[in-house]
């Protein structure tokens, strides 16, 4: 079964349509006929959707992995400094108190 990826004759939105797959937008179904001849007239390209919706398809890409900004270390130390700080002042605030 031929499925071509094409601009629907109807509403012109690109979608992947055969015989038994409508236009996705508009519900327009197209025969087997007209699918042969979009194909024969160069309107769309032959399209494989089970290798395109495969896990290793042919526009698959490895997943990046997230990295962190190389500031925030530098906020996270921060942070602690001023903790500690703020620690410090405190216990010689209750000390000077007593």
């Amino acid at each position: 079964m031929k499925q071509l990826r094409i601009q629907c004759v109807d509403c012109g939105k690109p979608v992947i349509v055969s015989a038994f797959r409508p236009c996705f937008y508009c519900g327009r179904n197209y025969s087997q006929q007209e699918v042969d001849s979009l194909f024969a007239q160069n309107k769309g390209e032959v399209v494989d959707v089970e290798e395109l919706l495969s896990a290793r398809g042919p526009l698959a890409v490895e997943p990046v992995q997230p990295r962190s900004p190389p500031w925030r270390n530098f906020i996270y130390v921060a942070a602690a400094l001023f903790f500690l700080i703020f620690c410090a002042v405190c216990i010689l605030l209750i000390l000077k108190l007593k």
